[in-house]
Parts: structure tokens; C-alpha cells; sequence
């Protein structure tokens, strides 16, 4: 059978042979990669670098508390947060509880986030503190049953760039559990429940309802598998490869192209939870990027800085 340009490669361009699809969980194919690089930086974010162990036994202590707290398998776990360390750690808690992570956009107003929450049906969202008043205005109409909120410079260096519009003081409510307390407090002891990995969902992710309203896509878990392998063998992702993320995780290419492939091959992600040029360009020198997925404006505004022909950029490999 003649073979499908999709899945076509070819050595010279750098590609590998796309090995067998093992049928398992995401978060076990992630695991296995964190125990062979323990101690190597998986997500740097804010200037704080988390190592594979780290980044799975915190993921762990989430899956126990939301286990705890009744979440089941089959739950939708709405988050809506930017691009962070907390971000990565609550999808992979949620996916470990046997719940179906529903990304939402940061930038949806009342009625747009009341929408997708009652259309996935989630009792549980994880967001920033900053966002939490917009939770709590459309939780009534909607059918979220307990809040997790997430201070972003929880996972931050002390010297660390921050956006100005992130740059604020923690923000704690009685009604509301803290992520940082969670983690501190709950075992890592992740339930992990059986899973059927081409049926059961890990990911549901809403469309932009540019044409109507917007659509949830349904990912199992056999899905982010497949395309964990088939990023990072077709385009020749290596151990080495340092990724900087800015597409937001709560779209296609965030979760499916920028962050997941470069985990399963033991490399490292950058995560950034706002575009700034200066900040991006910094960034690549100092953590050696070598890929950078992002649309054409972020170019034009990187090569219209003046600081760039003073930033050697040979060790690119990607973008």
C-alpha cells in the first residue's frame, strides 16, 4: 500500500522512523521519560527550573488531593490559566486522577467561560488567583463545585522576569483551596485509575467559536500519544532540544506540539506566560533555545529588535 504523506520520512531532513505506539496513558509515557532524566530540567518557568521528578511527583500530590475531594474518572477539571509550571503540573494531576483536563481560553469574559464550563460539564476548575472573581461571578450558573487557585510567582525565581500584568500580590479566598498548599501538604500518592487508552479522554479542547459556539474536541489519551511519537520522531526532536512556549496552552499547538513531544524525548520547556520581544529574546540566549514554534508577527517582532545581531543565534535548530 502506497505509504501517506503524513507520516512520510526521510533521514536526511533530520527525521526518525516512527517507532510502534505503545497503548498507554499520557501520563505513563511522561513518567518513563522523567525516570530516565530525574534530575534533568523538564519546564523553566518564570526563571524557576523544575526537574523530571519534581514535575511528576507534584503532579502526583494534585492527583491525590482532587481523588480526595471526589473528582472521578471521567470528570471534566476545567483550568484556566497561562503559560506556567502550575499549568503543566495541573494537567497531568488531572489526567493522573483518571479526569479530562478542559483548557480555557485566559481571555474569555463571563459569559464565554459560563458557556464552555456548562457545555464540558465541569465541577472543578484550577485558575489563576487573578482570575478567580470571574470564576466565582458565573459558578452559580454553571456546575463548578470547588475552585483551585494557582499565584504564578509560587513557581518563580526571585529575580525572575515577570509580566506587568501577572506582577501582583498573592491573592487567597477561604472558599478556595491554594495549589501551593496542596502540593506542600498531600502525599504523592497519584490514584490512577484503569484506563482504556483509545477511549477514555485526557483533553478536551474548545475550538474558537469564530463561526458559531465554540466546540469542545475530544483528545484520548491513545491521541496525545500518537502525536507525542509522531512530532517528535518526524521532526527529529533530540534530549538536547531546548523548546521556548509561547503558543498558549490552551490551544492545538500548545499542549500538542510545544510541550508534550519535547517531555516524551527528555528535552526542556521554557514556558512563557506573555509575549514580550525583549524577554523572549533573553530567554533564548540564556536557556541556548534551539526551537521556537510561534506565528509570523512573533518573528517580525524579534528580527526588528536591535539587540538581535548582538544575540548569536547559530545554535538554532528549529522555528
Amino acid at each position: 500500500m502506497e505509504q501517506l504523506s503524513y507520516i512520510a520520512y526521510d533521514p536526511a531532513w533530520g527525521m526518525e522512523k516512527m517507532p510502534p505506539v505503545p497503548e498507554i496513558p499520557l501520563y505513563e509515557l511522561i513518567r518513563r521519560s522523567a525516570a530516565q532524566n530525574r534530575n534533568k530540567t523538564a519546564l523553566v518557568s518564570l526563571g524557576r527550573e523544575v526537574c523530571y521528578a519534581d514535575m511528576d511527583g507534584l503532579s502526583d500530590r494534585l492527583a491525590c488531593y482532587l481523588a480526595r475531594e471526589g473528582v472521578k474518572k471521567g470528570d471534566r477539571v476545567a483550568t484556566v490559566l497561562p503559560n506556567c509550571a502550575q499549568h503543566v503540573i495541573a494537567f497531568h494531576g488531572i489526567i493522573k486522577a483518571g479526569a479530562i483536563s478542559v483548557p480555557c481560553n485566559v481571555m474569555l469574559k463571563g459569559e464565554e467561560l459560563s458557556y464552555v464550563l456548562n457545555d464540558a460539564g465541569a465541577e472543578t476548575v484550577i485558575c489563576l488567583d487573578l482570575f478567580y472573581s470571574l470564576v466565582r461571578s458565573v459558578a452559580g450558573r454553571t456546575p463548578v463545585k470547588r475552585v483551585v487557585t494557582v499565584h504564578i510567582k509560587d513557581f518563580s525565581a526571585a529575580d525572575a522576569w515577570v509580566p506587568s500584568l501577572l506582577e501582583r500580590e498573592k491573592l487567597t479566598f477561604p472558599e478556595a483551596a491554594d495549589l501551593a498548599e496542596i502540593l506542600e501538604d498531600c502525599p504523592p500518592d497519584s490514584p490512577e485509575p484503569p484506563l482504556n487508552p483509545r477511549e477514555d479522554l485526557a483533553l478536551v479542547l474548545y475550538t474558537a467559536g469564530t463561526t458559531g459556539a465554540p466546540k469542545g474536541v475530544m483528545e484520548t489519551h491513545y491521541n496525545l500519544v500518537y502525536n507525542c511519537l509522531s512530532h517528535a520522531h518526524l521532526m527529529g526532536f533530540q534530549p538536547n532540544d531546548v523548546n521556548l512556549q509561547i503558543m498558549p496552552m490552551f490551544h492545538t499547538s500548545g499542549y500538542l506540539l510545544g510541550l508534550h513531544p519535547f517531555l516524551y524525548r527528555g528535552g526542556t520547556v521554557v514556558l512563557m506566560p506573555l509575549f514580550d520581544p525583549e524577554e523572549l529574546l533573553r530567554s533564548i540566549h540564556r536557556y541556548r533555545v534551539n526551537t521556537l514554534f510561534a506565528p509570523p508577527t512573533l518573528f517580525v517582532a524579534l528580527v526588528n529588535l536591535p539587540e538581535l545581531s548582538r544575540c548569536g543565534l547559530g545554535h538554532f535548530k528549529l522555528a
